[in-house]
């Protein structure tokens, strides 16, 4: 316990020696050079220092007590300042500060919003001599602040205005300078005569002032294509990862044999580390953990492919979850991880839950073609099988549904595909009786045909030629409208109102323009663009009508 004590009372015995010999040599030189050599005053951090665990901010207020030039084996710049922050005396790097400018404005520590593909600088202005906040919001923020970056053009950028200035919470209180590159230096000027105020007073920045700063770099991210989980058998199968700021990347991989997938209820999800712990000590066996070295252009998002041979040489029936890391990652237990879950295969399926049956078709994924005299399983929640076939010529099964009635343990959890050719599938098996989203909400349908349209777009605007392609039919799916059958196309927007029509093609088709029917135009009405609808009604027998309905779009 001793140690540290003496380790510590020697670092501040070094520390007041250099400052009393900084102040020898400052003495010195001041009286050797000209004064500009000792800039005592008020300076900001340009950009965030960490020193021992604690950190300056960027924009924190320091009092530099003097500036020496030193050789650059010391200092990077040439240039140490000897400064005050807290209750600390420290030797920094000159570089990392710029003298303040004196005005009736100040602002606060610079807070960074970096959480997207460009990042946000933040602070809240106050009144010099009271120390309180003040409120910018009514100012035209563009006229009155001015960026630009170092060594190239000003960055097109956007102002977000503070939520209420005077509140403890610097989220609420900041407005913020939107668009800025990350690693890159930039200026900020406050012009002369930006307007404010604290509630019943009025002011105005009395002089220009200038602010420089750095913004950080991007925070690590690794990313990957999730849910791409099935890889074929070819030799040459990768796997695409995307990575930002991280020089070495760490892979780990887990197997996961059949007979444990369904117990394991973390199966195609994003591990965290006690997660990942869990699964190499008790339901998958690590067999392979790797280092990556990476040399990307920093703050720059970069995608390549890992092979799988790399990290798998001869692939075994079931799961692999691949976890990945990066050097100087948080090892906190809830941190997660990117996972790709994986399997080598070939087989892909569809599956058709009707009243009686489940039907299931497998396929290969390369050629499309039916795959025979492979082995399914449908497995409950307590690992029961619930049925097993293989699939015929068709590559097909027909499953009878009492047997996946089951509820509880006994519910179908995952279908399991297995060849010694093709490879090993896993599908989990959500609630077959569940609606798609789609048709949850639906109702009761009231015409006997279904018409289906597309358009060539979502948005138009003025001068645009809406351009359309459907298809009409019968409910009873083997039965198209007839040839004969008369269709009208219809547009209506504020104000004018436009109608065409024609015979529906071969098949129930239906194509707009055509050589019969001249293409509708938008009518010029200023910039407005307009989003479009439709609706469709039968008019007759054999008489369809499809409107599209044409609305401005509040954008």
């Amino acid at each position: 316990m001793q140690i540290p004590f003496f380790d510590r009372l020697l670092q501040v015995a070094i520390q007041i020696i250099f400052f009393l010999a900084l102040v020898l040599f400052t003495t010195t030189a001041n009286a050797q050079e000209p004064s500009d050599h000792l800039e005592s005053g008020r300076y900001t951090a340009i950009e965030s220092i960490i020193l021992n665990g604690r950190t300056i901010p960027t924009g924190a207020e320091v009092e530099v007590l003097g500036i020496l030039d030193v050789d650059f084996l010391i200092s990077p710049s040439g240039r140490i300042a000897t400064l005050r922050y807290g209750n600390e005396l420290l030797n920094l790097d000159a570089a990392l500060f710029q003298r303040k400018d004196v005005s009736n404005f100040d602002y606060r520590p610079l807070r960074f919003v970096t959480d997207g593909d460009l990042a946000s600088v933040c602070t809240t202005l106050f009144n010099t001599q009271t120390r309180e906040n003040i409120d910018i919001a009514s100012a035209d923020l563009e006229q009155f602040i001015r960026l630009s970056a170092e060594g190239g053009a000003a960055p097109q950028v956007s102002f977000l205005k503070s939520n209420n200035y005077d509140s403890y919470s610097r989220s609420r209180s900041d407005f913020c300078i939107n668009g800025l590159a990350y690693g890159a230096e930039y200026s900020i000027t406050f012009l002369r005569g930006l307007p404010a105020t604290d509630g019943p007073r009025n002011f105005a920045l009395q002089t220009n002032f200038l602010a420089r700063f750095k913004t950080p770099d991007r925070e690590p991210v690794i990313r990957i294509s999730a849910a791409q989980n099935i890889l074929p058998t070819t030799e040459d199968t990768v796997i695409p990862v995307t990575a930002i700021n991280v020089d070495t990347l760490k892979v780990t991989v887990h197997h996961v044999d059949l007979r444990s997938v369904a117990n394991y209820n973390d199966v195609f999800a994003s591990l965290d580390n006690y997660a990942a712990n869990r699964l190499g000590s008790f339901w998958g066996a690590e067999i392979a953990e790797r280092e990556v070295q990476l040399d990307f252009p920093k703050n720059t998002e970069n995608t390549f492919n890992l092979s799988l041979a790399d990290l798998v040489a001869d692939p075994e029936a079931g799961l692999y979850a691949i976890s990945f890391g990066y050097e100087g990652q948080s090892d906190r237990s809830w941190e997660v991880k990117a996972t790709q879950w994986i399997m080598v295969s070939d087989v892909s399926s569809m599956l058709f839950h009707g009243i009686e049956f489940t039907d299931i078709y497998l396929k290969n994924f390369t050629t499309a073609e039916a795959l025979s005299e492979i082995n399914v399983e449908i497995i409950a929640s307590n690992n029961r099988v619930l049925a097993q076939a293989i699939t015929d010529a068709a590559g097909s099964i027909r499953v009878p549904n009492t047997l996946l009635s089951g509820s509880g343990g006994f519910a179908p959890a995952f279908m399991i595909a297995h060849s010694d050719v093709h490879g090993t599938s896993v599908w989990e098996l959500n609630d077959l009786d569940e609606q798609p989203r789609a048709l949850a909400g639906g109702r009761s349908k009231s015409l006997s045909h279904d018409v289906y349209l597309s358009a060539s777009r979502e948005l138009y605007r003025s001068g645009d030629t809406i351009e359309a392609v459907g298809f009409a039919r019968m409910i009873d799916p083997m039965r198209y409208l007839s040839k004969s059958t008369m269709w009208s196309s219809s547009v209506s927007m504020e104000p004018k109102y436009f109608q065409t029509s024609s015979k529906l093609m071969r098949l129930g088709r239906f194509v707009y323009p055509s050589h019969s029917q001249p293409p509708l135009f938008l009518v010029p009405i200023g910039l407005r663009s307009y989003h479009w609808m439709t609706s469709i009604s039968r008019l007759n027998l054999y008489g369809l009508r499809i409107t599209f309905h044409l609305r401005s779009n509040p954008k």
